[in-house]
């Protein structure tokens, strides 16, 4: 499956992110959709502190995950709004996302989910529905 044609794209502020649609002036750029802002070691135990905040934990100097989903919900809002009804295409961090689905359909692993994510990876999360599943392909 690849991004529709007639796609809104949008994706957070990272490079990496907007290059993965195709970095060109197509795709709208929201810092709603940046990754969670933290301080973290470089070394040691990084993965298992950011696993621990996606499943709940509190951690000094990281964004409230509250604040992340509502930053990330109005973006999502925002940009359907602007798609029109056309399919929206988010090109985001893997964080961030992962804590506005836990807050806006309830993900029952959020730490599983985080942990399976690829890079580049590709979900399709229909809010109708309540439903997450990850997409074949770019």
């Amino acid at each position: 499956m690849g991004v529709p044609k007639d796609a809104r794209l949008v994706a957070s502020n990272e490079p990496k992110a907007w290059q993965t649609l195709g970095g060109d002036d197509a795709v709208a750029r929201d810092r709603r959709f940046n990754e969670v802002t933290r301080v973290e070691p470089w070394k040691g135990h990084y993965r298992e502190l950011r696993r621990a905040y996606v499943e709940g934990a509190d951690h000094t100097d990281w964004e409230p995950r509250a604040e992340v989903a509502r930053r990330f919900d109005a973006g999502i809002t925002e940009h359907l709004a602007l798609a029109g009804g056309r399919p929206l295409v988010a090109a985001t961090d893997g964080m961030a996302m992962t804590v506005w689905v836990k807050a806006r359909l309830g993900l029952q692993s959020p730490g599983d989910s985080w942990a399976d994510l690829r890079f580049p990876d590709a979900h399709l999360v229909d809010l109708d529905l309540g439903t997450v599943e990850r997409a074949l392909a770019l």
